[in-house]
């Protein structure tokens, strides 16, 4: 952060936020491992780079009962912008209580609960509370990852190409999954790999696992949430490196009627985060696009790093042809908010 900040965290936050960083992360983690997609070996390859330039924050997961994974995804005119909050499930259900709070005091359950949305950023009650609400979010022991895929990238998987695209679909056919598109079973494979090397990477031993899609093409059906949950079992014990998975639990966002549904918070974070990097996307290289003030603030949450909340973006782009350039998004602000405190992490 700035350091030329003289807001300083209290000795105990200060340890509290030393503590939720792993200072010596297993990278790189999949140099040895079969089958990884190189765009996973890729990023596997970055982060570790990143590390050795002590400029890599990742949160400290490895001693936590569960692991919660919840996305949300973003379609823009330029990219597809994919993003997962994995976090510590422990910390989960007392940050739920304090959102709902939040979302209370601002009108945001009367007449009915109101899901949060980006596409809303800019609705009264939801703009006041937002800067509340994110810096609630920040508090979470976890890290809010982005992709974003550049849409003239066809296919991730090989050659940029749609034939490439219905290899994938037979592929799945002889899996025995019929009925998927091409451009689905993409999307699946992109998010599933993403998903199960953050797991393996953050994750330690004997521990619980749940991971939580919003409604997506990905699950459009009960066959296809059906082959995803399986893929999604099968993907997280491949990158675990054989250490002993207690439980693997998956579910689509909870409907209003569902009791569960305050657990959707989570998703609500994933979909704000996903929208407006997705809106920095669109607009680059012009970083001087006018934004209203719900996007405002959703700019500045992505700007820096919370106590517990770690946040980092990760491309994927087409460069002509075959070839593919990747790389991180770095997002800064020009001016930090008047009361964010300086933290020094020693590693």
């Amino acid at each position: 952060m700035n350091e030329k900040k003289d807001h300083f965290l209290s000795p105990e936050a200060l340890a509290l936020a030393n503590k939720l960083v792993l200072k010596v992360p297993p990278l790189p983690y999949v140099k040895d491992l079969q089958d990884v997609p190189w765009f996973i070996s890729d990023f596997d390859q970055k982060l570790a780079e990143r590390h050795r330039q002590k400029l890599l924050l990742l949160p400290n997961l490895k001693e936590c009962s569960g692991i919660g994974i919840f996305s949300d995804y973003s379609e823009g005119p330029a990219c597809t912008a994919y993003t997962f909050l994995v976090c510590d499930m422990d910390w989960v259900f007392p940050f739920l209580k304090t959102f709902g709070e939040i979302k209370e005091r601002f009108g945001l359950n009367s007449p009915k609960k109101k899901e949060i949305a980006y596409t809303d950023r800019d609705y009264g009650p939801l703009r006041a509370a937002l800067p509340d609400l994110l810096r609630q979010a920040n508090i979470l022991n976890g890290l809010l990852f982005t992709l974003v895929v550049d849409k003239k990238l066809i296919s991730a998987f090989g050659k940029n190409s749609k034939a490439n695209l219905y290899q994938l679909q037979k592929e799945l056919q002889v899996l025995g999954s019929a009925n998927w598109k091409p451009v689905v079973a993409e999307r699946m494979f992109r998010i599933l790999h993403f998903i199960g090397y953050l797991f393996g990477l953050l994750s330690g031993e004997n521990q619980k696992v749940f991971w939580m899609t919003d409604h997506d093409s990905i699950v459009a059906n009960d066959q296809q949430t059906e082959t995803v949950g399986r893929f999604f079992s099968n993907t997280i014990r491949s990158y675990a490196r054989g250490r002993t998975i207690k439980h693997i639990g998956f579910a689509k966002s909870f409907n209003a009627v569902e009791p569960h549904m305050d657990l959707n918070a989570m998703t609500e974070i994933s979909d704000l985060a996903a929208g407006v990097v997705q809106f920095i996307y669109s607009h680059l290289p012009d970083l001087n696009a006018p934004v209203t003030n719900g996007t405002r603030s959703l700019l500045e949450f992505m700007g820096y790093q919370g106590v517990g909340l770690k946040k980092l973006t990760y491309l994927i782009k087409s460069a002509g042809g075959d070839a593919v350039t990747t790389g991180f998004i770095d997002i800064s602000l020009k001016e930090f908010p008047a009361d964010a405190s300086y933290i020094p992490l020693f590693f």
